[in-house]
């Protein structure tokens, strides 16, 4: 198969996606650090490890509410005196030698000497006040496990163990974890730049009317959204063009004095008014690929500008068909921002499918919808250029070359970000 008369330089948007990563992550980043309150940090990328500052827990703890007490002086009938209290968040009382009991609660810390904790729901309690008594362990129990109910200090993470690896995305876990080991604020990689450009003679914006033959644009408020929805990245500009050669080598000079990266939705194809690669070629960026085996999304384009101040301008050239250019933007030009970011993205979940006998010899992103038990079924769509389709998506899966779905096969879902 070939796109221009060329062979594709890569057999599938993985092994393209694949090389421009490498080549985003050989490139000695420039871009410094931020340090974000964790409560502003969510969906950015962490800049460094995490590391444990303590133990974690950092004492032996209870994980229930009862008593702590030596688990051999437990056994069902005994009786027991209630000589003190351990408080969450203050130190435990001194346990002294002989048949005790000291009252704890979920998350207090269990006095040295104390070997097992019973909870409430196992024992008589007679109490003069909380934390003096007597209990009695209830009969036809079992007996009590040396180590029973108490989390030990350490048992989740020991001091200066890794909590959290570089790149990873910050979370509602991630945040809860960093603030566990006092990482507020956070270091978190800075956004990467983006400056997005349409192009297109016919084109007019959403809330203008088209002539006959005009089209109102939908890439921009798309992809900008669909950028936008990562906090890691910024949309610094959005801007329209007719895609005249002087207004694209203008705005490629522009995006390389100002952003990291350019995303230009048309242009790209193969007909006479597709002018983006003969201006990136005119710029002077090495081209890693025109053209890949897929469906939509043929003609996208991706080339790296050098700056002699700089790392590389990344140009990501999308279809200028509304469907292409979503999910292209989704596939490929979403993941490989992260990697300029030093970033590590979730990998897409593997969905069943319904059954379907049509096939492609390109890997085919189709347009699904995920019902109550996850099963991806198809958006009936008339094209790359049907944009209702899209609207009734929650995103598209990918399928192999001359895959049938049989309904047992799973493949990736990539869903659109809320």
């Amino acid at each position: 198969m070939t796109f221009r008369g060329e062979p594709f330089a890569f057999d599938g948007p993985a092994a393209a996606l694949q090389a421009m990563v490498a080549r985003m992550q050989a490139v000695p980043t420039r871009w410094p650090a931020e340090r974000v309150p964790l409560v502003q940090a969510r969906g950015r990328f962490l800049a460094v490890e995490a590391r444990a500052d303590r133990d974690n827990p950092p004492f032996d703890q209870s994980v229930l509410d009862g008593y702590a007490v030596r688990a051999t002086d437990a056994a069902p009938g005994a009786e027991l005196p209630v000589i003190g209290e351990s408080r969450i968040g203050q130190p435990p009382p001194s346990m002294p030698a002989g048949p005790c009991a000291i009252r704890v609660a979920t998350g207090s810390a269990v006095p040295q000497g104390a070997t097992a904790v019973i909870g409430r729901e196992h024992v008589e309690e007679r109490l003069a006040a909380p934390d003096r008594g007597q209990i009695r362990i209830r009969q036809g129990g079992r007996p009590l496990r040396t180590g029973e109910s108490i989390r030990p200090q350490g048992e989740n993470l020991r001091s200066g163990a890794s909590l959290l690896h570089a790149g990873c995305v910050l979370g509602p876990a991630q945040l809860g974890a960093l603030a566990t080991v006092g990482v507020d604020p956070a270091p978190v990689a800075a956004r990467v730049s983006v400056h997005l450009l349409a192009t297109g003679e016919e084109l007019v914006p959403a809330n203008a009317q088209p002539g006959p033959f005009g089209t109102r644009d939908s890439n921009t408020p798309t992809v900008s959204s669909l950028l936008g929805a990562r906090p890691w990245l910024h949309v610094d500009r959005a801007d329209g063009l007719r895609g005249e050669p002087e207004e694209l080598d203008a705005a490629i000079a522009q995006a390389a004095g100002v952003a990291h990266a350019l995303v230009v939705m048309g242009g790209v194809s193969m007909g006479h008014r597709d002018p983006l690669r003969a201006a990136v070629e005119r710029a002077g960026a090495e081209i890693l690929f025109h053209g890949l085996p897929q469906r939509p999304g043929k003609p996208m384009l991706a080339a790296l500008l050098a700056r002699p101040d700089g790392p590389p301008l990344a140009i990501l050239g999308l279809p200028g068909n509304p469907v292409s250019a979503a999910v292209t933007a989704e596939r490929l030009a979403v993941p490989t921002l992260a990697a300029m970011a030093r970033g590590r993205l979730p990998n897409p979940p593997a969905v069943a499918t319904e059954p379907d006998d049509r096939t492609l010899d390109l890997w085919w992103h189709r347009l699904v919808r995920l019902d109550a038990e996850g099963v991806a079924r198809l958006v009936e769509s008339r094209g790359s250029g049907d944009v209702p389709s899209a609207a009734a998506s929650d995103g598209f899966i990918e399928v192999p070359p001359g895959l049938r779905l049989d309904g047992t096969r799973r493949v990736r879902f990539h869903a659109w970000p809320a």
